[in-house]
């Protein structure tokens, strides 16, 4: 039996209404483990913009190794505002709390959180789920996008590792992991960020789901959902919505391709 003893304590913040939750999240993360647990209610104002209590939360998260939320369909629109923001300030991870049904992970992960785990807890998968995602996040970070970008060091010079590209109407900061469209900043979770830094890197390309599933997600066998299939499907919308519509097209069984055309590089 594998020997988990040497893991390193995590500092957890959960999300949760339920103490039954909170009480099961406790017992699977038993001391020297910290779990901190938050109430939804007062997460954001009426507006669904991030309320003082919400800052303090992802203030909260920013100094923990994950933030944990107890999923709900209904409480999908708090927890993708959530999520953004830690995104921002942050590379915790969001990881929702599901049930055994598999379309609940799909909404979660739908809904902009970063990985779902189902209860029985298992405490090495957490950690190991929370390791995983840090991975691709730095990996995405460090390697830049090779197409048609350059990284501005601060003695002005050029290197290797680009931070900051224009490609035509879009610009994308890897250092912030923040996207612009014609200046307007459009709010992507790290998963989508990272999917979009892939498609224009590969641009012109046809890339096979297996080959996204491998490269974002580090996943090398096939999972038998659509989950490629939904993060693309809301990348697409947030792109549609900015003056980008069809840039990304679907390869018809195989994957997707990003268009060449409408991802020229305008260098500023």
């Amino acid at each position: 039996m594998a020997n988990y003893s040497n893991l390193q304590h995590l500092k957890l913040c959960l999300i949760a209404e339920d103490e039954a939750v909170v009480t099961s999240v406790r017992i699977a993360c038993p001391p020297p483990h910290v779990v901190s647990s938050f109430a939804v209610s007062g997460l954001v104002d009426n507006k669904n913009a991030l309320s003082d209590f919400g800052k303090s939360v992802v203030q909260e998260v920013s100094n923990s190794d994950a933030l944990l939320i107890s999923w709900d369909m209904d409480l999908a629109p708090i927890i993708n505002t959530v999520s953004y923001h830690i995104h921002k300030s942050s590379l915790a991870p969001v990881i929702a709390l599901c049930g055994g049904n598999p379309d609940d992970q799909v909404s979660a992960l739908a809904a902009g959180v970063d990985a779902t785990l189902t209860f029985p807890l298992y405490l090495p998968l957490v950690h190991f789920k929370i390791a995983a995602y840090k991975r691709t996040v730095n990996e995405v970070l460090n390697r830049g996008i090779s197409r048609g970008g350059q990284k501005l060091s601060t003695d002005g010079k050029t290197s290797g590792l680009m931070e900051v590209q224009h490609f035509g109407k879009i610009r994308l900061d890897s250092r912030e992991r923040r996207l612009f469209i014609e200046s307007k900043e459009v709010p992507l979770t790290a998963r989508e960020f990272a999917l979009l830094s892939y498609m224009i890197e590969n641009a012109g390309a046809a890339c096979s789901r297996n080959d996204i599933l491998e490269s974002v997600w580090g996943i090398t066998f096939d999972t038998g959902t659509n989950m490629v299939d939904v993060y693309m499907y809301f990348l697409r919308k947030k792109l549609d919505a900015h003056g980008l519509k069809e840039m990304i097209e679907t390869v018809r069984g195989h994957g997707y391709r990003l268009m060449l055309d409408q991802a020229e590089t305008d260098f500023n």
